[in-house]
């Protein structure tokens, strides 16, 4: 089978699903919602005193990415098609060739404030590494923009958990950065859908896409960003395990997986559907195998840090965002992952198939930030993604493989229920 005009591959001859259908849009949303932060922040960076003037011209590049988005779609859904000599591993291989050269070129700039942006997305892996090196705890250090080693007495408090220090670990060691990350894993996740789909053309195809159109996925490697890396060690294991439970070295991705999900708490949330899908199929041999090791990897490099200093593990409370919404909803820290808990268990137990779980997953990641995104724009007085429409791209891995439609080689079968 091919891919639809979303996910990059030949149209099929039968009628588009309801359920592709609702992917595609939910993948345009997620695009949509990760380029109007990065438009807002490229914005705010360029006019930082034209308040008013800078929602026009955001406004306006916004526009302007729609209509490349339409464009691109009709471009795909035509015009490539047509075009059998085309080699998408080529062009994937070219694309990203440059993008390292763009990584080499920008990140620097970037990381030493030049371009007006700050972050301490990667300073934070950077440090946390350096401090159990020398045999401290990472989370008495703190991140500080443009700083990358040491143990800083001010700043922000780390936020990944362990298990991101791990995954970094030999990056840092190798390239000296933790800044590489995402752009090593994106690579990583061309391998990985080469293997989910069994096609080289058809992962590279997806890949070239999902550059062309989400220019977040670019941002968020030439600025250091770890968000990209996290949701790719954690989407492709997730993929692969719920197409096939019971593939070769399944255990392996499964550890892999724990150990990612020891990174940021948001990615639980992808466990409830998958848990309850498998449930709902009285599958509890294979939940139980796989989970397992999901659990052994989580447990192997988060216990011995809660062991070490429970009342010092910062995650614990950095990533509770809604903490600071209780003055607009009392209790939001527990409501809204509640809500979120049941919505996933029910949805999780009705998907029939791979793909509709693929899409529930994804769901999973973009709905919280979704509802950040509210809280911010009310407590903003109008509607803006600045702070938090960037880590929509977090889903984004997720709904583009449900846009593509049904797995190919999908082991689950289908749903028996009223």
């Amino acid at each position: 089978m091919g891919l639809d005009s979303m996910g990059g591959f030949k149209a099929q001859p039968v009628e588009t699903s309801t359920t592709t259908k609702l992917a595609r849009l939910s993948f345009l949303l997620a695009l949509l919602v990760t380029t109007m932060a990065v438009l807002e922040r490229v914005v705010a960076v360029m006019m930082p005193s034209h308040n008013g003037s800078a929602g026009w011209v955001a406004c306006v590049l916004l526009l302007g990415y729609l209509v490349y988005l339409g464009a691109g779609y009709r471009l795909d859904l035509g015009g490539s098609q047509r075009n059998t000599n085309l080699s998408w591993t080529l062009l994937w291989r070219s694309l990203f060739i440059l993008l390292i050269l763009a990584f080499i070129l920008v990140y620097p700039r970037a990381d030493s404030g030049a371009l007006g942006f700050h972050s301490d997305r990667d300073e934070a892996i950077d440090i946390g590494v350096d401090a159990i090196r020398s045999g401290l705890f990472p989370y008495d250090c703190f991140a500080q923009s443009g700083v990358h080693s040491g143990c800083p007495a001010e700043g922000n408090p780390i936020g990944p958990m362990p298990g991101a220090f791990m995954i970094a670990m030999p990056v840092i060691l190798v390239l000296g950065s933790a800044a590489w990350l995402s752009l090593i894993s994106l690579g990583i996740a061309y391998r990985g859908l080469e293997w989910y789909w069994g096609s080289r053309e058809d992962a590279a195809r997806f890949m070239v896409w999902l550059l062309v159109l989400a220019p977040v996925m670019s941002a968020e490697i030439i600025t250091g960003g770890d968000h990209l890396a996290n949701a790719v060690w954690v989407s492709l294991p997730l993929l692969l395990l719920i197409q096939d439970p019971g593939r070769r070295n399944a255990w392996l991705l499964a550890l892999v997986l724990g150990v990612a999900l020891s990174w940021r708490g948001l990615f639980w949330l992808t466990l409830v559907p998958v848990s309850c899908h498998f449930i709902g199929r009285h599958r509890w041999r294979e939940l139980l195998g796989v989970g397992s090791w999901v659990a052994l990897g989580f447990v192997l490099v988060t216990l011995p840090f809660l062991l070490w200093d429970l009342d010092g593990f910062t995650p614990l409370a950095i990533q509770q965002r809604y903490q600071l919404y209780e003055h607009i909803l009392p209790y939001a820290s527990i409501l809204i992952p509640g809500c979120l808990f049941m919505v996933g268990s029910y949805l999780g137990w009705r998907a029939r198939d791979t793909q509709q779980l693929a899409l529930v997953c994804g769901w999973m990641l973009l709905l919280p930030i979704l509802i950040a995104i509210l809280f911010h724009s009310y407590e903003s007085g109008r509607f803006t993604t600045i702070f938090y429409g960037w880590y929509a791209l977090m889903s984004v891995l997720l709904l583009g493989v449900a846009a593509t439609g049904p797995s190919p080689r999908s082991s689950i079968p289908p749903k028996i229920c009223p």
